[in-house]
């Protein structure tokens, strides 16, 4: 660490322009991943939404989901005609991995 008593009033100057250069710089790469996660989980949401059964989609539309985050919402029904599960990246690898060594078997 930098003991800012040893510094000149220049260098402190410049050590807190750096400071805000790098905080508005994180700002930007935050603000830029938070757009891109949002357009992918809109497109996930999109085509998962398509291949649902139209009663589904209706239930959707009637609760005013708009996201990933709000199919929570979905209420499990007593006759549980529809499981909607969103798989991971993870999940889908574990399923390929499992099905090479059933093969074998």
């Amino acid at each position: 660490m930098i003991n800012e008593e040893e510094l000149s009033l220049e260098s402190l100057k410049k050590l807190k322009q750096l400071e805000e250069k790098l905080n508005e710089e994180n700002k930007k790469e935050n603000k830029k991943k938070k757009e891109e996660n949002s357009v992918n989980n809109f497109m996930q949401f999109k085509s998962l939404e398509h291949s649902l059964p139209y009663q589904v989609k209706k239930k959707i539309k009637t609760m005013k989901i708009k996201n990933l985050q709000g199919l929570k919402k979905l209420a499990v029904t007593n006759k549980k005609k529809y499981y909607i599960k969103i798989l991971d990246h993870k999940d889908v690898q574990k399923r390929k991995h499992k099905r090479k060594y059933h093969k074998k078997a």
